[in-house]
């Protein structure tokens, strides 16, 4: 930092930012935090680093990491509620651009429950959406004799102790439910109905990970395809 101030340094980080030259704003952001180490300076040196517009590979994950790792630290020095949420914030879009979009749920989960904010809840519905424990596909089997409907998940279920017809409203509760791999499919469908199944909030995955809201899936299970079949001569 050599010999200025906090607020010396600071003043030049805001002028080279206000002059778009981002980089050495970021330079003198660095050296008022190594004389402060105070946490909105911590955050505001992770915005600047990833800021920075470089057309090099290895410069751009280096200034990458750079900018998560200060997040880290904004969080871990901040002293009220909206800077430990504001940093976990900036902690998620790092991790995202990281490649690590599943690692920014939890953080935006601690945030919400720090403090909760708007925009912070409609990231982490974006969040889960794209990256979390959710459905990925549902199909009807309706070639089969017995028809069937499944749905699979992102991640593999629970193999024992859950019964997941606790998690399931069904649309006749003579239907069998079988989960299995990564999906649950149920059994005792007919052909040329309609159906309304919700899978319920909190429905778990072997990972401890749970649906995060309920999920409506409406369903027609058509009549099989026509054919004919000749099993002798």
């Amino acid at each position: 930092a050599g010999q200025w101030d906090v607020e010396a340094l600071l003043q030049a980080a805001t002028d080279r930012r206000a002059g778009g030259d981002v980089l050495n704003a970021m330079r003198w952001m660095g050296a008022a935090v190594s004389k402060s180490d105070a946490s909105d300076q911590w955050l505001e040196y992770a915005r600047l680093s990833e800021a920075i517009k470089t057309s090099k590979g290895a410069e751009a994950r280096k200034y990458l990491t750079r900018a998560l790792s200060a997040s880290i630290n904004a969080y871990l020095r901040a002293k009220s509620k909206a800077e430990r949420a504001g940093a976990l914030g900036e902690m998620a879009i790092l991790l995202e651009r990281s490649r690590r979009g599943r690692d920014m749920i939890p953080a935006l989960r601690l945030a919400q429950d720090i403090q909760p904010r708007v925009d912070a809840a409609s990231l982490l519905e974006q969040a889960i959406a794209k990256y979390g424990f959710r459905i990925t596909v549902h199909r009807v089997d309706n070639e089969s004799a017995s028809p069937r409907i499944c749905a699979e998940f992102s991640e593999p279920l629970v193999k024992v102790g859950v019964d997941y017809s606790m998690f399931l409203k069904l649309p006749d509760q003579s239907m069998a439910v079988q989960a299995e791999g990564n999906q649950i499919c149920l059994d005792g469908a007919e052909h040329g109905k309609r159906y309304h199944v919700t899978f319920r909030q909190g429905l778990p995955a072997a990972s401890g990970e749970k649906l995060h809201k309920n999920v409506n899936l409406a369903l027609y299970v058509r009549d099989r395809s026509p054919s004919a079949r000749f099993p002798g001569r």
